[in-house]
This record gives structure tokens, sequence and C-alpha cells, in this order.
């Protein structure tokens, strides 16, 4: 399976059609889930896609170097204007944390970071979670080449603020009222999906 240049192995593209796309995320489910931003301060999960279509990533944990570098990747690419879609950012740590992030990342832009230590998102979107998706051969080497390139998981990787070490992430895309356009969950640390985050809106097949 290739790696792309920031380290991560490119996942297969999604064949998903529409129906399989909206039953992969309990969108019901999701109006009863509020997210935290780095003040504590809640904001309904669904208010994300109120107003126009949202790529949401979650990361699976914030001290995660393939988070950490997920995350540099997609900002590096919005500073270039490769990337036109909204963009929100999930995590499941501690609200404080997103502050942390940001800071060892010097992330000056305004992109919206949120957090769900209720995990409930993550399983009402469909996402991995078990320490068998953390611990296998695909795990290693991705971690291996993020090292390589340079990347660092944060020095406290094992505070239990930083989030949940058996969660996977993944991406959503969601348009009002709650149409799903896209879905991915990793099933390994550095699981990314092929395409382009300006490439996963587009229409899914009938």
């Amino acid at each position: 399976m290739p790696l792309n240049k920031s380290g991560f192995f490119f996942a297969k593209i999604s064949t998903m059609n529409k129906f399989e796309l909206q039953n992969k995320i309990d969108i019901i489910g999701l109006n009863r889930v509020s997210l935290l931003d780095e003040n504590g301060a809640p904001t309904p999960f669904n208010s994300l896609y109120q107003k126009g279509k949202v790529a949401i990533i979650f990361l699976r944990h914030f001290g995660c170097i393939a988070c950490r570098s997920h995350v540099t990747q997609v900002l590096a690419e919005f500073k270039t204007n490769k990337i036109q879609n909204r963009v929100v950012f999930i995590g499941n740590g501690a609200p404080h944390m997103i502050k942390v992030l940001k800071e060892d990342l010097e992330i000056n832009d305004k992109v919206e970071f949120y957090t769900d230590p209720s995990l409930e998102s993550f399983d009402l979107c469909g996402l991995n979670r078990g320490l068998s998706y953390l611990v296998n051969f695909k795990s290693a080497n991705a971690f291996k080449s993020l090292r390589q390139k340079g990347h660092k998981n944060d020095m406290n990787i094992l505070n239990k603020d930083n989030g949940s070490q058996t969660q996977m992430g993944g991406i959503v895309v969601i348009e009002p009222p709650g149409k799903v356009k896209f879905h991915f969950s990793s099933e390994y640390l550095g699981d990314v999906p092929r395409e382009s985050l300006n490439d996963l809106s587009k229409e899914p097949r009938p």
C-alpha cells in the first residue's frame, strides 16, 4: 500500500453509494450530541452543517503523531488554497488540550477545533475503536515513517487528557439538512483517505 509524502498510508477510495453512506452515520442521534470548544463551552454537533457543507476530521488523540501530522498537512493545504471546503477538527480529550495542540503546532489560523470526551459523536459516526486497530503492523509502519519524516507526538502521550488511546479517527462530509456526502473510518494509525478534501464532497454514486 503506497505512502503519501506526509508519511501516511493511502486508503482505498470510497465506493459507497448514497444509501450506504447515509446508513454509516446516525444523523438523528447526532442531534443530541454537544461538542466542547477549548474553553469548555458547548456547541451542538448539528450546528456544524446547518449553514453549509463541512468536512469533519476526527482526531483519534490530541497527542497522536499521525493526528498532529494530518492537522499540519491540512492547514498547509489551506494556506496554499488547495482546500476550499470548510473543515472542522474534533478530538476527544479534555478541552484545554486543544490549546496545547495549537501551541505545539503553532496554529494561529482561525480553524475550528472541538472535542467530544464522551466519544458519542465518534460512535454515531461509525468510527473504529479497539486495541487491535492501534497495535498492528500497519500502525507500526506508519509510526516509523512519520518519525523518520520528523513528526513527533506529544511528550505527554500517555496523559489521559489527550483522549482515548484506542480510538481511531476518520473523516465525514455532511451538508444540510444532514446529508452524508462522504464517510471514512481509519483502521490503523495514519490511515487516511486517498482523495483530497476537495474531492470528498463530490456526489456519491446512486
